[in-house]
């Protein structure tokens, strides 16, 4: 009698790939939500697809699952009931799915690695969405993309003015399911503690959200700037296996689920607190005023990463608040995450920001976001740091090239935390003096501030001269004799604006820094942040 020996586990992986692309193919709100709705639908599919099948979940966060399976062939049965899934309900989506063969009952570090490198070498063997749904020169083409048009769902929730103009069918599902996401949203907020009415204007009803982006068309806003924040928090592959990453070391599923859920709990908890911190800067700031539609949508919420599209001139406010309230939520004494960072005192998050008009391609600014998080990351991990930049126009929409017109780096990133030259408390300490307080001290023109920077960029002088252009330095030497007290916060406490940084041995100037956070925020509310969060510590210099 032949016998066969029982098959071997395997570990699976299966991802939502190029997600910021999925979510941003298009520059519509509406699509944006509806596909992020339709990203955090996987582990559903996943429960699905494991109906029969014996399985030990690891990790399932939005977009990504990594499981303990039987065997390969019920692998294999997985991805494919998940593939088939994601092609009904959310085409264009691409998952994809590899498994690793477990030499024990155990899965180490190691294996969760081999698994990710599985992974990538499945998805570059396969062919791109794009390639996957050519367009047909007869067939008519999506509105908002490139991509086929189809004929309406015919389900609940679409649109009278969807049905009638042609939409690919990535587009239609999208539409469609943009408002489950809001829905959802609201309750997250209402749980957090904001009211319904509150939540409403953070989130709007998403007619009144394209409105809004229409060059207040309405009356209803102005939504000048967008900012799109992009959020990592720091250490955190070594925290949830608990402290320890060596390949060698075994993971505990029921610890690592349960640490993947209180991260992605606290994530979202530092989401509310900083929608709660927009609604009072935005009150407090125009109380005569009140703005009515402030919209901030998460992206992406769940895992171990957010994304948000914000009110422009809330958004540096939304990215510093959710970053200490991050740290203070994973920092509790109550906490059982706090015993997973060195100093036992919570997360650090590295944060970027694009600033960008209401009509730049949203990839493009979720890009950059993702860009600026990363500079603030290799700036120090071990503090939450924020890095933010404003486009002004579409002649450069990378940060290497934006960055590279200036001929003096800037003081960013920022530290979240703390005060001085360096800190975001110390930006704002400047760009109020700057300002003035409206009274007797009017502070610098803006006009004057624009003429100076753009002499100091023109000056072109190489990184190692400190030294300014003859213009430059007479425009800032002018400047500073008319107003002094906004000089003293532009330079470095010598009468210099642009002098060298001890510990880099590079030129620096903070004049860049507050110029882009005054184009994007009101007097108002930076008078306002001054007074409020960082009160009289944040020296500007």
């Amino acid at each position: 009698m032949t016998t066969h020996a029982p098959a071997a586990p395997v570990l699976l992986q299966i991802e939502a790939m190029d997600i910021v692309s999925y979510i941003f193919g298009t520059n519509v709100q509406r699509e944006h939500i509806g596909a992020s709705w339709l990203v955090t639908q996987l582990p559903r599919w996943f429960r699905s697809a494991c109906d029969s099948e014996s399985v030990d979940v690891l990790v399932s966060v939005s977009g990504k699952l990594l499981a303990k399976v039987e065997s390969a062939q019920a692998a294999k049965k997985i991805v494919t009931a998940v593939s088939c899934a994601a092609l009904d309900e959310a085409p264009e989506l691409d998952i994809c799915g590899a498994w690793v063969s477990l030499p024990g009952d155990e899965v180490t570090v190691g294996d969760m690695r081999r698994a990710a490198v599985a992974l990538e070498e499945a998805r570059s063997l396969r062919v791109s969405m794009d390639a996957a749904s050519p367009t047909i020169p007869f067939l008519d083409v999506c509105r908002v993309s490139n991509r086929p048009a189809v004929p309406e769902l015919g389900t609940t929730g679409e649109w009278a003015r969807d049905k009638k103009i042609a939409l690919s069918e990535s587009s239609r599902r999208k539409r469609v399911k943009a408002q489950d996401f809001r829905s959802h949203l609201l309750k997250v907020l209402e749980n957090g503690g904001i009211s319904e009415e509150n939540a409403t204007r953070l989130l709007p009803h998403l007619k009144e959200l394209e409105e809004a982006a229409d060059d207040d068309s309405t009356g209803i806003t102005e939504l000048e700037w967008v900012g799109v924040v992009h959020a990592d928090v720091n250490h955190l592959t070594s925290a949830l296996y608990g402290g320890n990453a060596e390949a060698v070391h075994a993971v505990n599923p029921q610890e690592l689920r349960e640490r993947t859920r209180q991260i992605s709990q606290a994530i979202e908890s530092a989401y509310v607190a900083g929608a709660k911190a927009v609604l009072i800067q935005a009150d407090a700031a125009s109380p005569k005023k009140r703005v009515n539609v402030l919209p901030l949508f998460p992206i992406m919420l769940g895992g171990d990463d957010l994304t948000v599209v914000v009110h422009g001139h809330y958004a540096l406010t939304f990215a510093v608040e959710y970053a200490k309230a991050l740290r203070a939520a994973t920092g509790a004494d109550d906490s059982p995450l706090r015993s997973l960072t060195d100093d036992q005192s919570g997360f650090r998050a590295a944060i970027g920001v694009a600033l960008v008009k209401p009509h730049f391609p949203y990839h493009l600014a979720a890009a950059l976001a993702t860009a600026l998080c990363d500079r603030s990351k290799q700036a120090s991990r071990a503090e939450s740091m924020v890095d933010f930049e404003v486009v002004y126009d579409s002649v450069h929409i990378d940060l290497d090239g934006i960055r590279g017109r200036d001929p003096v780096p800037s003081l960013r990133p920022l530290r979240v935390e703390g005060v001085g030259a360096g800190s975001w408390c110390g930006l704002v300490a400047a760009a109020r003096a700057v300002v003035g307080d409206g009274d007797k001290d009017r502070g610098m023109p803006s006009g004057q501030l624009a003429a100076l920077r753009d002499e100091v960029r023109r000056s072109g002088s190489p990184p190692t001269d400190p030294a300014l252009s003859d213009a430059a330095a007479a425009r800032w030497s002018r400047l500073a004799h008319q107003y002094p007290r906004s000089a003293q916060a532009l330079g470095d406490g010598a009468g210099r604006v642009v002098w060298e940084d001890r510990p880099s041995s590079r030129r620096v100037s903070q004049l860049f820094d507050v110029k882009a956070l005054l184009d994007v925020s009101p007097v108002s509310l930076v008078r306002l942040l001054a007074e409020g969060s960082c009160g009289s510590e944040g020296d500007g210099r």
